[in-house]
């Protein structure tokens, strides 16, 4: 331990981060010599199973752990560029989806694989075959595991999207003191898809993209108040607001508060769009410029904020 602490910062991060792969490498084997085990009594209970070829099972089922053990419990770098979050999140996120979004294992699916399945389809944009040649399964397996994970989010909905709070008068937040009661900002954006071939029209946007016209509305604090995705990226954001504001389950705005939004959608009760005329790009601002009249400061703590 005298050597450990005479090393400089640099080279124990770099130690400590070996003998933590190193291990994680030696739970990996351990975990893969249990999987033999179990494996060996499955086959013991069932000799339909020992009689099909090697590869038709055995061979599956190594390969599919070893994608999941990748994905999941060889590094966090390594998780995180796969499924764009730690292995501690991904445990989380599974636990939440059991304990409240209702999620079950199946026969021959568990929960994580399941989880894991729908992460790497929509962190990557792959598609249901690739993902079926990866993780050895049949292309209805990963689509069943797909939309049970995806309907289990959806009934997290009520836990995952956050109630808005005016902003009050006597607020001490420099960015917000001048907007009482506003509750947030929304703003749209495209998702590039692919439709039918006779569809293709009504989904080219202005820049000539198929894609699908999403609207999103956040708290001060970036935490998600309303989404809804679906519409034409050839329809105009202010027809999307208003179909938004016309669902049974929609947006609602409280009488006397406001959401900040773009010159794309127009003023109206409820929503504040920037003045026309000044200019309100932050980047305007730069070098410690200073605003020269009230509509100028109102532009500027609007997108600085």
């Amino acid at each position: 331990m005298s050597r450990l602490s005479m090393m400089t910062p640099t080279k124990r991060r770099k130690l400590i981060a070996a003998i933590s792969a190193f291990w994680n490498l030696i739970m990996i084997y351990i975990e893969l010599g249990m999987e033999v085990i179990e494996l060996s009594e499955l086959l013991i209970r069932n000799p339909r199973i020992a009689r099909q070829p090697v590869d038709s099972y055995i061979l599956r089922q190594f390969e599919r752990q070893r994608v999941f053990d990748k994905c999941t419990k060889l590094s966090d770098t390594e998780s995180h560029r796969k499924i764009r979050m730690n292995r501690i999140l991904f445990k989380k996120l599974c636990d939440l989806l059991v304990a409240e979004g209702g999620l079950k294992k199946t026969r021959n699916t568990d929960v994580d694989e399941m989880v894991l399945t729908f992460l790497l389809a929509i962190s990557h944009d792959n598609k249901i075959r690739s993902l079926a040649v990866d993780l050895r399964r049949s292309i209805e397996t990963i689509y069943r595991s797909f939309h049970r994970v995806l309907r289990a989010i959806l009934r997290l909905n009520n836990l995952l999207m956050k109630k808005p709070k005016p902003i009050t008068a006597d607020s001490t937040d420099k960015r917000w003191k001048y907007f009482k009661n506003y509750l947030g900002a929304l703003d749209g954006t495209h998702i590039d898809v692919r439709p039918l071939k006779e569809e293709q029209t009504k989904y080219r946007d202005r820049s000539d993209h198929l894609t699908i016209n999403c609207l999103g509305v956040c708290t001060p604090n970036l935490e998600f108040i309303y989404c809804l995705a679906g519409w034409e990226g050839s329809a105009h954001d202010t027809r999307v607001l208003r179909d938004v504001l016309n669902r049974p389950n929609g947006l609602v705005v409280p009488e006397g508060c406001y959401y900040l939004c773009d010159s794309g959608y127009g003023n109206s009760p409820g929503f504040l769009t920037p003045i026309w005329g000044p200019r309100y790009h932050i980047d305007v601002w730069g070098g410690g410029a200073a605003a020269t009249n009230c509509q100028r400061v109102l532009q500027l703590e609007t997108c600085s904020g």
